[in-house]
């Protein structure tokens, strides 16, 4: 498939004739106009009907909501927030226990097209996929019920809010409504989503009034200009708040952007912000055209502390502006408390190699119990941040490598004892594991067990199915059985869940046989 531009529309037409039909490498080419998306300008002018005929509907659903004016028209405001709710918590009106069986059932599917996917690569006949497919209605390991989260209301620790046009076209802090695709894209406050703790809606709406205040434009996502463009905010369960506010500086000189950084500082250290008594907070100013996590975009503190502190396992983490954390505290408590009932007993002489480490809290989480933590991770702020964290809680025996995985998990397998027990385990990004990092763990066959967390099923799929793949000319080491499977509700009234998997080594394959026959 190859996209072509010409400089107006007679070229166009005469290579598209001369294309259609020609053959290339024994192919016969085809060649057609393309569509081109919508003009930006025409989303803008078709908005403003598409806001209104939106929001007029919503307002007939709910008769007791206040009346607000929209371009001179009154609308239902609940109606609204109701609807942000059914985008942003779309099972927010489900008993929880219905939840729950929603959950659990997307996990039986997509486990389903695991163990079809397997089945249909697997080399040898009566397999493990198959005998156990065969026990359990259809998937190839134990599926338990999911894990409910104790804490079901304002539950979020991080809340990314965008700062954008409102309904009544105000500059607003909170959720988007719709997408541009649906002819509306405008923000809506969060003070009716239950997802959202009441400390994270107050700053929120003290930000809301410093951005209304300010003669600044905010960004518009379809041309590129303005300057407030997000807002997150930070919890702990020490009552500790971190809010980083990105900005668009545009042609903004040094001397002007300094100016409005003292602005801010001042609004929340004597001003009209003051109450909601923040504990930290960052300005991240972003010179590029993403909006959201740019990792490019350096973070300028500019009041408070540096960092705030949050507990989890009875033990105490930092937390960066970029740090990982999981959003929902008492919920990732079970999760992790499964996750070391799932490494076993007698952990004492056994080494947790952790991959993709973060701050290194889920492998802290396990030191105390295993002879020796290796976290690994690529993004350096994070390994400081999991050092400074071991050293916080007195953990000394929790080692922290900043590197590709690919590369340290061979280092770590060479400096190893020959007869040390491994177990791996990893919480890696939403999309999983990049193909290098699982061919490396394939090859570290004293690696026996491997725990894998995943916040995203359906985007990790892959990583599932490699892990499992019979040996080849391309992966010639044995490969691993999904054994169990867990739900682990991190996000109540959403559509998403952990997944907690755990796979141990496939020692019927010939590899394995040749191997732990040599090692042991």
């Amino acid at each position: 498939f190859f996209l072509c531009y010409f400089r107006n529309e007679e070229e166009r037409r005469l290579a598209i004739r001369s294309l259609s039909g020609h053959k290339w490498k024994g192919k016969v080419l085809s060649a057609k106009t393309a569509q081109p998306l919508p003009d930006p300008l025409a989303l803008q002018r078709a908005e403003g009907m598409a806001r209104k005929r939106m929001i007029q509907d919503a307002a007939r659903a709910n008769v007791d909501a206040k009346r607000i004016k929209l371009d001179g028209d009154e609308v239902d405001e609940l109606a609204i927030s109701v609807r942000l709710n059914h985008v942003v918590t779309p099972l927010w009106d489900q008993p929880y226990s219905k939840q729950m069986e929603t959950k659990k059932s997307n996990m039986v599917e997509i486990l389903g097209k695991l163990t079809r996917k397997l089945k249909a690569i697997m080399v040898l006949k009566n397999n493990w996929v198959e005998e156990e497919s065969a026990k359990r209605n259809g998937i190839c390991c134990e599926l338990l019920d999911c894990v409910e989260s104790p804490v079901l209301d304002g539950y979020r620790n991080k809340c990314e809010f965008t700062i954008a046009e409102g309904p009544d076209r105000a500059k607003t802090v909170g959720f988007r409504l719709g997408s541009y695709k649906e002819g509306y894209s405008g923000v809506v406050e969060p003070s009716e989503c239950i997802h959202i703790s009441d400390k994270a809606k107050v700053i929120s709406k003290a930000f809301q009034t410093y951005v209304r205040q300010s003669p600044l434009p905010v960004y518009d996502l379809c041309f590129h200009t303005g300057y407030w463009q997000t807002l997150t905010v930070r919890s702990s369960m020490y009552g500790e708040t971190m809010a980083v506010l990105q900005f668009s500086p545009q042609k903004m000189t040094k001397d002007e952007i300094e100016a409005e950084k003292n602005r801010i500082c001042e609004y929340f250290k004597s001003g009209e912000g003051k109450d909601v008594k923040l504990t930290s907070l960052y300005l991240q100013i972003n010179h590029t055209r993403a909006v959201g996590g740019n990792a490019e975009a350096p973070f300028v503190h500019i009041m408070g502390e540096e960092h705030i502190y949050e507990e989890l396992c009875g033990l105490k983490f930092r937390i960066s502006p970029d740090s990982f954390f999981q959003v929902n505290t008492k919920a990732t408590e079970k999760l992790f408390n499964l996750l070391k009932d799932w490494c076993g007993d007698h952990l004492d002489e056994t080494v947790v190699l952790d991959i993709c480490c973060g701050t290194g809290a889920l492998g802290l989480c396990l030191a105390q119990s295993v002879k020796r933590v290796i976290g690994v991770e690529i993004i350096e702020n994070a390994v400081e941040d999991a050092k400074a964290n071991a050293q916080l809680n007195g953990v000394t025996n929790a080692q922290f490598v900043c590197g590709k995985a690919e590369d340290i998990i061979v280092d770590v397998f060479k400096n190893m004892p020959r007869k040390t027990k491994i177990i791996g385990i990893m919480d890696p990004p939403r999309a999983g594991l990049h193909q290098s990092v699982l061919h490396a763990i394939r090859k570290s066959r004293r690696m026996d067990k491997l725990i894998y967390v995943s916040c995203n099923p359906s985007a990790a799929f892959v990583n599932f199915l490699d892990l499992c793949r019979p040996t080849s000319k391309r992966i010639k080491t044995a490969p691993f059985r999904l054994v169990k499977a867990v739900p682990v509700d991190l996000f109540p009234h959403t559509k998403h869940c952990e997944l907690l998997l755990l796979f141990e080594r496939d020692m019927t394959s010939v590899d394995a046989a040749k191997f732990y026959k040599w090692y042991y």
